[in-house]
C-alpha cells in the first residue's frame, strides 16, 4: 500500500493500488467533528465504505487491516491539517452552528 496514491477530496478519499497482482479499491468518506469555532480545533472522522480486492478479475470482499486504517487515517488529517479551511472548516463551523440554533428554536 502506498499512501502516495491516497486520493483526496472534500469528504472523500480512495486509494487505489496493486501488490502480487492483486488490486485494491478502498473508499472512505471523511467529515471534520468537534470542531471549536473560535480556534478552529477539530478532530476527522474516517470512514471505509467500500473496498474491495481483485484476484484474476473476480471482485471479492474486503477490508483493510486495523493498522492500515489508522495510518489512512493520520494520511487524510496530515493533509487536512495542511490548510483546514480549503478543506471546509468554515462551512462545518456553519452548519453545526445552524443545527444547534435549530435545536435552540425547537426546546
Amino acid at each position: 500500500m502506498n499512501l502516495q496514491d491516497l486520493e483526496i477530496d472534500k469528504g472523500t478519499a480512495n486509494l487505489h493500488y496493486e501488490t502480487d497482482n492483486i488490486e485494491f479499491i478502498l473508499n472512505f468518506d471523511w467529515s471534520f467533528y468537534a470542531v471549536c469555532p473560535n480556534t478552529y480545533d477539530y478532530k476527522i472522522d474516517v470512514y471505509c465504505t467500500d473496498a474491495e480486492q481483485w484476484i484474476n478479475g473476480i471482485r471479492h470482499s474486503f477490508f483493510p487491516s486495523a493498522d492500515e486504517l489508522k495510518a489512512i487515517k493520520l494520511a487524510i488529517e496530515d493533509v487536512i491539517s495542511e490548510s483546514p479551511i480549503d478543506w471546509g472548516i468554515e462551512e462545518q463551523i456553519e452548519s453545526d452552528k445552524d443545527y444547534y440554533e435549530e435545536l435552540k428554536n425547537e426546546y
